[in-house]
Order: structure tokens, then sequence, then C-alpha cells
């Protein structure tokens, strides 16, 4: 195991995890190009669920049940703040 107090992938999950807070509750447009941008990024190969650590968030990349014509599936993005107490 690495260690290292420099982290690439959970700077990038954090930062991917912040986009999709901002979008989440917004428009319809927005959300699916975020989907499609984290997605593209962050893929989950042949598994149905996918989390990504990072360091103050877990983003959770799901396969969706609906299909869509440029993908062979869509999917669920959800966030979870790591809160530690302390």
């Amino acid at each position: 195991m690495m260690r290292t107090t420099f982290q690439p992938l959970a700077h990038l999950v954090d930062a991917a995890a912040e986009k999709w807070l901002t979008v989440e509750h917004g428009n319809e447009s927005e959300r699916r190009a975020m989907q499609t941008e984290i997605s593209r990024t962050f893929r989950i190969g042949d598994r149905d669920e996918l989390t990504f650590h990072g360091a103050r968030y877990l983003l959770t990349l799901s396969r969706s049940e609906s299909l869509t014509t440029e993908d062979s599936s869509t999917y669920e993005i959800d966030v979870h703040q790591i809160v530690l107490n302390g």
C-alpha cells in the first residue's frame, strides 16, 4: 500500500462529488450532463455499483435500469459526506 499525503484519486473523487452536489437539484439537462461527465471519468466496468473514496466524500455510481441510445445504461449517482468525530 502506498502511503503518501498526496492522494490524486481522492482529490478527483471529491471534485466530482462537489460538482454533482452543485447540480443534483438543478434542471434535468445539467444533471444529465454531469452524470455523463462523472460516469465517463469513473468507469464501473461490468459491476452494478461501485463506490469511490475521496478525502471528504464517497461517490457511488450505480447502474440504472433505464437504457439510453448512447450508452448501454445510465447511472445513478449518490454522494455521501464523510464526517469524522474528533
